[in-house]
């Protein structure tokens, strides 16, 4: 069975909140993106500090997520929109 198609069968069981299956595609294909990105700071933490252990990498990782640019404010460099508020 198709990736779309089992999304598709999830969603018309009811398990899936968003009907729109275009939507939630892109929604998946966002958290492939932001999982991909994880990876690969990851793998740059491991060759800047190669003696760290997991739980140290796994620390700075932590750290990098809440003070990269735009953290503090949930999103990235730039002017915060005022969209959704």
């Amino acid at each position: 069975m198709a990736r779309e198609d089992r999304l598709l069968s999830v969603c018309q069981r009811k398990l899936c909140p968003v009907a729109d299956v275009k939507v939630a595609q892109r929604f998946r294909l966002a958290l492939e993106m932001y999982e991909f990105g994880e990876r690969m700071h990851r793998a740059s933490l491991r060759r800047r500090h190669p003696d760290a252990s997991e739980s140290e990498i796994a620390a700075m990782l932590r750290a990098w997520r809440q003070s990269r640019p735009g953290a503090p404010s949930g999103d990235a460099d730039g002017v915060a929109s005022r969209r959704f508020t």
